[in-house]
């Protein structure tokens, strides 16, 4: 019988484990980072008598017997508190000149999106962080008759309206949706080349007027596509 984990399950699964931090639904759990010998009976010298691990250290093992050694070498216990976790997604600069995916929620094995060929919204490129650390979701990628595709987006969006907006004079056919921007202390302690965190809540100023001007079952926006007759 085909069974499947679900993006669901894993955002579920995210949550979960960053509450754990807290207390919040469950019981508080401790978790510790630490700094140790990776494996302290592994003494290879290098061809020219030197020790190779200035260039090529081994790495953990995760196995109980590796699990014993970390005990006998560990240096230092650091605590991690729910201040150091935060959940985080794909990072995309907005750059000029590329068509990004558009927000569609139907992409799957069979219905890949358009540009990256993703098999789900999730890993599809259709949120954006400009140059200001504004996030951005694309609800609309310029796809017409013409491009049905979708088209290479020209202005980058820098606005904080709570409604669907062009970017600059429109004429690339985007529309996007701001969602909120990356605080300055979670740039530096969270954002890395590859992802950016997103809010610790849902709740405070900025994400809360998103969120209330949300509208269930809304439509922002809608592709017709013409139909030939014979």
């Amino acid at each position: 019988m085909p069974a499947i984990i679900t993006d669901q399950f894993r955002i579920l699964n995210a949550e979960t484990f960053t509450q754990s931090f807290t207390g919040i639904g469950t019981t508080t759990n401790y978790y510790y980072t630490f700094l140790g010998h990776p494996n302290p009976t592994n003494t290879q010298i290098g061809d020219y008598g030197d020790n190779s691990w200035s260039s090529e250290p081994p790495g953990p093992k995760d196995s109980f017997k590796e699990e014993n050694l970390y005990s006998d070498s560990m240096l230092f216990l650091k605590k991690v508190s729910s201040d150091d976790v935060v959940r985080v997604i794909k990072r995309n600069n907005w750059q000029l000149g590329i068509t990004y995916d558009m927000f569609k929620n139907d992409y799957s094995i069979d219905n890949e999106a358009s540009q990256t060929s993703a098999k789900s919204l999730y890993s599809a490129k259709f949120i954006i962080v400009n140059a200001e650390y504004k996030v951005y979701a694309c609800i609309n990628n310029g796809a017409n008759p013409e491009f049905p595709k979708g088209q290479k987006s020209l202005a980058e969006p820098n606005f904080v309206d709570t409604v669907p907006k062009v970017a600059g004079t429109g004429s690339d056919g985007y529309l996007w949706k701001y969602l909120f921007t990356i605080s300055p202390a979670d740039v530096v302690k969270f954002s890395t080349d590859d992802y950016v965190p997103l809010p610790k809540s849902w709740g405070d100023s900025t994400t809360a007027t998103v969120k209330d001007a949300a509208v269930n079952g809304k439509d922002e926006t809608a592709i017709i596509k013409a139909r030939r007759s014979s």
